[in-house]
């Protein structure tokens, strides 16, 4: 996957910019967990506060 950037030029557009990247950061982490971690399925709520935990330390770009 290929991802394209254009530095944004206005402080609503650094949020939104913050907002994607959070949000992907967050998909990809739940992939890889759900894949090799086969009890992560079944808890979803402990599942969701380790992504959570995880972007919460994502930095700014």
């Amino acid at each position: 996957m290929r991802i394209v950037v254009h530095e944004p030029e206005t402080e609503s557009g650094v949020l939104e910019l913050q907002k994607r990247v959070t949000n992907l950061h967050g998909h990809i982490i739940k992939n890889y967990i759900t894949r090799n971690v086969p009890e992560a399925k079944k808890r979803e709520d402990v599942l969701q506060a380790v992504i959570s935990a995880l972007q919460t330390n994502v930095t700014s770009v």
